[in-house]
């Protein structure tokens, strides 16, 4: 299915805040590192104006992320949409996958039990 360009724009827009939100950086920051006018760069994170080819290389460049992170590109592969991690997530999913099948799944069990009881109790319940 072909995206229009208003969708294309809106996964652009949401796509880029996700990271400058992972990467901790501001609009003001990446426009001054990239040599880009804050219009412009409000224009591309509010969806008005997909990003050029070659900004969005400069920008994918100086986060440190795939164009695709920032572009909103989905990249399908048998039903699956690629997704990508914060360091902190690769290195939590590192760890598990050096678990043995075992612990993975105390793992596993201890997490949907977690998300049970935060269910029941509410987002920010805490047991001391």
């Amino acid at each position: 299915m072909e995206l229009t360009r208003d969708e294309r724009k809106k996964l652009q827009a949401q796509a880029l805040h996700k990271a400058l939100q992972t990467k901790s950086v501001t609009q003001a920051e990446l426009s001054k590192e990239c040599h880009i006018t804050s219009a412009s760069m409000c224009r591309y994170t509010n969806g008005e104006r997909l990003l050029p080819l070659d900004i969005g290389l400069r920008i994918a460049h100086y986060l440190g992320v795939r164009v695709e992170a920032i572009s909103g590109t989905l990249i399908e592969n048998n039903d699956e949409t690629t997704t990508y991690l914060s360091k902190s997530e690769k290195d939590l999913l590192t760890k598990y996958n050096k678990l043995n099948s075992y612990h993975q799944d105390l793992i596993d069990k201890l997490i949907k039990n977690c998300l049970k009881v935060q269910e029941i109790k509410g987002e920010g319940y805490e047991e001391l």
